[in-house]
Parts: structure tokens; C-alpha cells; sequence
């Protein structure tokens, strides 16, 4: 008898289950391997496995007629923790191999001390366990192989000491078991009779046997960072058209290729028509981005490995590159996770002529259009959850398609012949095959895995980086040891809250547009989204950027121009009380905290930076807009402009800002000189005074005013 998939049921308090009920839509609960449905976006079947019959150090299997009790435990066990947990909300299917990791190495442990039954498993035995463990070293390969972010294109080398991660999945069985004990007694299993570590928390115990190193993820270095965007930048353009034409040219001579004795077009035919096809040389470069097409080609799969690569692999790595940079500028310029991406519709809306990800809205001044990327938070939530991010703005009557919604319209466009013959949804599709499939079952959903391994891929190939070059510092060591390798998906969104307080007006121009827009965005929607965890990290960024220019101001170290430079000055002695006479990272820690509790944080804009959450009732915004408060927190995005800030008594602006006003001031200064006799009276001397105030605070930040010349042919 077969029932139907449910992961809902409590099948561990049945006191007979079927072997042949279903527990997902391709798992019943008798199979030597359990796979949970997820709908975890990207997430690949292994992250939701476990396998029953694993090895045993005698070399039996645990589903062996001798291990039938244990077995069937640790089948209810586990079920458990995903349809009835009382140590925290139910677990996730993805969860299932970190849970099989840890539950392989307690049971190996178990059968070889000779213990039957969890009832067995006390406090002393407890000891011996965490005694072993400490010094344990059985690094089997498939307890250190994790299918996530951090490695999933590629297994970690296998340390000569136990990870943290290793020994929290190896001590969180055996807890987790003590927790579960009053579940587990409704199924008629006898649990252990006591905590088992004498009530020490998990956390603490693993850190007993191996302490957990500061993992921080830091964002991409600006020095890696940047030419991966202006590589996939530069293939979003002319090489992702040639693409396109590439890609049609493939499909039509395989249409007109006479069929071969095997059934397949004549690969000859195909093979001249494609050595034909010619790449375009970009402006400013002196050959074609791309090499002609010849085969066959060998190419080195492994140091002793190498395959011929035919007409459809050369094809398909062409396609691959263009959206592997696509994938790039979406993570690093919406800020999302690697499973939001795999979780994007790519289908087309006939309604707006978009990606079903893509939904376009009116700003609130109707001077704009704001894009939003529309999809799914899958992490943080016990459900998935409906989420958009702004991903970019485009002003009325402007034809200029925003980066992030090109890269889209580019992935979707490119694989729609894929995803048509597969009959799939997602923006983001895998092929099992080297070349261009050419059946339905070579299509199937993408993996995180996958779009990781494409970006350290695209990289390899594209990016030009000297990895030893690169700074000895605590960002940059990890690229400099293992070049793209070292990148973790997760870093983006990292890297994008930085860039949304701190835009290099150094880096590319398009990168800099992107992040002045999405402020601007900020500025007339007080929104950027729901995505709960990304809001709270451009807080945390927000924070550490006005710790860092307050402590360089006190300090001395900062130049600061502006109203609030005054009274920032009344009070360097007050400020410098709370720094003290501690050493920087520590008198940095200590200002945190102060301006944390009393909520003074810095609102970072283009063009400065504003500091009313200290005097708010001397914020200009809200005395033009009518709503001074004491209680106000957020500048009047309505009512603020340039002009009105840099005349703002909490306003400020620094070095960092220079280039924006360089900006600024050359745009104005090239009105007044254009239409000088043109334009009327009172909008020239408009024009005048804003370049003027301009030029004024070029030259408080010490920078050289450009020229007239240099005005005029600005672009």
C-alpha cells in the first residue's frame, strides 16, 4: 500500500510504519535513501538526502537485520526533527545532509563501543564520546564534503585536526537525541536516561573541542571585486550580442545539416559554419573578444584528463560565459542570495514585454521608473517568502535600460530556447550535457552549486587579476592564497551594502550610477525592498561607516566641510571622552557602542552626508516640509535637495564626496556656458549660484576646479 507524499504526517509515533508509505515525491519510508522535497531554490537533491545504508567500521552496513532496532530509531529520530522538533522550529529538508553527516559518525561510534540502544548512551558514556571525539582523528572524505556556498564547486581539503563545523554536526546527534527523548518515548523507544553532557549547551561543548574561529564574511576587496563587475559588464554588451547571433547560427545548421548514418546532422557541416562566424573587436581593442571557432580543440579537465571539445561544447561555453557574467552583475548589484537567483521566473510577461522577475513602478515624484527584482526569500524564514529588491531606476522618457534588468533580459533571451524545450520556468537552467542540449531530459533546474562554480569559472577565464599581487590584508589573503576559489557566494551581498554607503567614484561609471540611483531610490521611496537580513546588513554597514568617519574626524584625519563641521568641533572633546586613550580598533569599539545606544547615525547621500538624527530639530528638510519632531530619525526625502543640505546645519561632506561634486558642478557649469544669452534670466542665475556653491566646496575639499574646456566636452 503507497500513500501520498507528506512531510506533515508524524510517521515516528506510529508504532508500525509501511515501509512503502510515502515520505516525499520520491522517497518512501523504507528506502535505503530518503530525498525530502524542497522548495529551497537551487538546492540540489543531495542537500535533502541521507542514506541508511552507510558502511560501518567492520565493514557490515547499518542496514544489516543486526542493527534493526538502532536503524529504525534513527529513521524516527530524524523524521522528527523535521515534523516535530522540541529543541527549535522544525528543520528544513536542506538540512537533511548536515543531520546524515553527524548521525553516519555517532552510529559508527555507537556499533564499534558496542551500545544497542540510545537508552545505553548516559553521561559517562557522554564523556567517553566527547573524550574520543576531541582526539578523534577518523576524517573519513564523506564526513568533510558540504554541498553549500562555501564549497560547493569543489570538496575542502581535509584538515589533520577536527573543524568546528565537523564537531557540531558530530555532538548535535547525540544532543538533539536527549531533547527529542519525550517524542521519541511516544513511539515506545526507550530515550537516554539523562543529559548525556551533564546539561552543557551545544555551543559550548563544541567549543571544548574546538573552538570556533572568527568567520566573519567580509566583502569581496574592492581589488577583486571590481574587475569581475567590469569583465561581466564588458560581456553584457556587444559579446552577449554576438552570442545571440552565434547561438542562432548553431540552431539553423543543425536545421540544414544533412542527417549522418548515426542519426545526427553532419557534424562537418556544422563544424565549417561555425569556423566562419566572426567575433566583433570591442572600441579601444585591437582583435576580437573572442577567439574563431575551431575544432577540434583539447581542453584539460584535470592535470591527467583532457577531452575533445566538438562544435556544440564551443558553442555552449560561449553561452555559459555570458550568463555566468549576467549572474555576476544581478548578485553583486541587487545584493540577493545565490538560492534567490536560482529561485528567479525567467519566463516572459507578454504585459510588459519583461522577465516575469522584472516588475516596473512609478516613483512616488513620478519623475522615475523603479525596477524591482520580484522573487523568493528562501533562508531565514520557515516558509518561503514573497520578496522584491530595487534593482533600478530609470528616469521618465529615458530609453537607458538599468544594468541588473539588461543582465536579466540578456539570461532570459539567451536561454528561452533551453527553457522552452525543457519546459522550465526558472531564469537560471543547467544542461547535463557538454553542448547545447538538444532533448528535454538534458534541462533541468540550476543549483547554487552551479551558479558558484560558473562565477569562479567566468573569473578564471575573464578576469585578470594577479592573486599574488594583491595586499596582505585580512580581505584579500584568502584571494591571494587561492585566487577565485576563495569566493563565497554570500560575499556580494556583503560587498553591495558597502557599496550603497561607500561608491568608489574611481571605479566603473556604470557601477556608480547603479548604487547613485538606488539612493536615489531610497531618497524617493524610503524603500529598497523587504529582504528583512539585507536591510539589516546596510544598517550594520551604516553604523560601522559613521563609527569610522566620526573616530578619522576627532582624529583629526578626516577633512570635513559643512555646517556640522562646527558642531562637531563644539563637541571633539566630549566625543574624544568616550575614544579615550584606547588603541584605534578598541576606541573604535567603545564609539560603536555609544553612538549604537544613543542612536546617532550618519544618513549617507551622494553628495554628503547628514547628521540630523543629532539635532533633529535642526534638520532643514523638515523645516521646509513642515515636520519637525524631536523623535525624528530619517531625513524628509520629499523635501531634500542639494542645495537645501549643503545650507543644512547637521549637514557635512568630505573626500569621499568629491567626486560627485566634481560631477555636479561640471554639469552646471556646462549649462551656464551653453546657454549663456539663451536661457532666461532667473533659471541662468539658478544655474549660477548652484555651480557656484559647487565650486565653492570643491575648493574647501582642496580639489582642482576643472576648467571650462574641460566642462564643455564632459560627457
Amino acid at each position: 500500500m503507497t500513500s501520498e507524499p507528506s512531510t506533515a504526517r508524524k510517521y515516528h509515533l506510529e508504532t508500525s510504519i509501511d515501509p512503502d508509505v510515502r515520505i516525499s515525491s520520491v522517497s518512501r519510508w523504507g528506502d535505503l535513501r530518503w530525498v525530502l522535497d524542497s522548495e529551497t531554490a537551487g538546492s540540489g537533491p543531495g542537500q535533502s538526502s541521507i542514506r541508511w545504508d552507510f558502511q560501518l567500521d567492520d565493514g557490515s552496513r547499518f542496514d544489516a537485520p543486526e542493527y534493526y532496532v538502532l536503524l529504525d530509531t534513527m529513521r524516527r529520530f530524524t523524521w522528527s526533527l523535521f515534523t516535530d522538533n522540541r529543541v527549535r522550529r522544525n528543520l528544513k529538508p536542506t538540512n537533511l545532509a548536515s543531520v546524515a553527516r553527524g548521525l553516519r559518525y555517532f552510529v559508527r561510534w555507537m556499533v564499534s563501543t558496542g551500545i544497542e540502544t540510545i537508552d545505553q548512551f548516559d553521561r559517562q558514556m557522554g564523556t567517553l564520546y566527547v573524550q574520543e571525539l576531541s582526539r578523534s582523528d577518523d576524517f573519513r572524505l564523506e564526513d568533510t564534503l558540504h554541498v553549500d556556498d562555501a564549497n560547493a564547486a569543489g570538496a575542502e581539503s581535509i584538515s589533520e585536526d577536527i573543524t568546528f563545523g565537523q564537531a557540531e554536526s558530530r555532538l548535535s546527534v547525540p544532543y538533539w537525541l536527549f531533547q527529542q527523548g519525550a517524542v521519541l518515548a511516544r513511539s515506545g523507544i526507550q530515550p537516554m536516561p539523562e543529559h548525556p553532557f551533564g546539561g552543557t549547551k551545544l555551543k559550548e561543548l563544541v567549543n571544548s573541542i574546538q573552538p570556533q574561529q572568527e568567520s566573519t564574511l567580509l566583502p569581496i576587496p574592492s581589488q577583486v571585486s571590481l574587475p569581475i563587475l567590469k569583465a561581466a559588464l564588458r560581456l553584457l554588451g556587444t559579446p552577449a550580442d554576438d552570442v545571440f547571433r552565434l547561438l542562432d547560427l548553431y540552431y539553423r545548421l543543425r536545421a540544414e545539416a544533412r542527417v549522418s548514418s548515426t542519426g545526427q546532422p553532419d557534424p562537418r557541416f556544422i563544424a565549417t559554419g561555425l569556423a566562419a562566424f566572426q567575433f566583433s573587436t570591442l572600441p579601444g581593442e585591437q582583435a576580437p573578444w573572442h577567439p574563431p571557432l575551431q575544432m577540434p580543440v583539447k581542453r584539460s579537465r584535470t592535470p591527467f584528463e583532457y577531452e575533445v571539445i566538438g562544435h556544440g561544447t564551443l558553442v555552449s561555453v560561449a553561452v555559459r560565459d555570458i550568463v555566468a557574467a549576467a549572474l555576476i552583475v544581478i548578485q553583486a548589484l541587487v545584493g540577493i542570495r545565490i538560492s534567490e537567483i536560482a529561485g528567479l521566473i525567467g519566463t516572459l510577461d507578454p504585459t510588459t514585454g519583461y522577465p516575469a522577475c522584472i516588475a516596473v513602478r512609478s516613483s512616488r515624484t513620478g519623475l522615475n521608473d523603479l525596477f524591482y527584482l520580484v522573487g523568493k526569500i528562501f533562508k531565514t524564514t520557515v516558509a518561503s517568502m514573497d520578496a522584491e529588491w530595487v534593482c533600478g531606476l530609470q528616469p521618465k522618457g529615458s530609453t537607458v535600460i538599468p544594468p541588473v534588468v539588461h543582465a536579466v533580459m540578456v539570461v532570459e533571451r539567451l536561454l528561452r530556447p533551453m527553457r522552452e524545450l525543457g519546459n522550465k520556468s526558472s531564469l537560471f537552467i543547467s544542461f547535463s550535457s557538454g553542448g547545447i542540449p538538444v532533448q528535454a531530459s538534458s534541462i533541468r533546474d540550476t543549483e547554487t552549486r552551479y551558479l558558484l562554480f560558473a562565477q569562479r569559472t567566468f573569473i578564471d577565464r575573464h578576469v585578470k587579476i594577479d592573486w599574488a599581487a594583491l595586499p596582505r590584508s585580512v580581505d584579500c589573503n584568502p584571494f591571494r592564497e587561492r585566487g577565485s576559489a576563495a569566493l563565497r557566494s554570500h560575499q556580494w551581498r556583503k560587498s553591495w551594502a558597502h557599496f550603497m554607503y561607500a561608491v568608489d567614484e574611481s571605479s566603473l561609471p556604470l557601477i556608480s550610477q547603479h548604487f547613485k540611483h538606488l539612493s536615489l531610490a531610497m531618497t524617493e521611496q524610503g524603500y529598497l525592498g523587504n529582504d528583512p537580513e539585507l536591510l539589516d546588513l546596510l544598517d550594520d554597514v551604516r553604523l560601522s561607516k559613521t563609527v569610522e568617519t566620526f573616530h578619522e574626524a576627532i582624529q583629526g584625519e578626516r577633512l570635513i566641510v559643512g555646517s556640522f563641521a562646527q558642531l562637531l568641533e563644539e563637541h571633539r572633546a566630549s566625543i574624544k571622552a568616550v575614544v579615550g586613550d584606547l588603541p584605534r580598533q578598541q576606541g573604535m569599539d567603545a564609539l560603536r557602542d555609544h553612538l549604537q545606544m544613543h542612536g546617532l547615525l550618519i544618513w549617507f547621500q551622494n553628495l554628503g552626508k547628514c547628521a540630523m538624527t543629532c539635532r533633529p530639530l535642526d534638520a532643514a528638510c523638515h523645516r521646509v516640509g513642515g515636520t519637525t519632531s524631536p523623535s525624528n530619525r530619517e531625513p524628509n526625502w520629499k523635501t531634500r535637495t542639494p542645495t537645501l543640505c549643503a545650507s543644512c546645519p547637521v549637514w557635512f561632506t568630505d573626500q569621499e564626496h568629491a567626486g560627485s561634486w566634481k560631477e555636479r558642478y561640471m554639469k552646471l557649469r556646462s549649462a551656464v556656458l551653453r546657454q549663456l544669452g539663451h536661457m532666461p534670466e532667473g533659471p541662468y542665475r539658478l544655474y549660477q549660484v548652484r555651480s557656484r556653491q559647487a565650486e565653492g566646496i570643491l575648493k574647501l575639499l582642496n580639489q582642482p576646479i576643472p576648467t571650462d574646456e574641460e566642462c564643455l566636452h564632459a560627457p
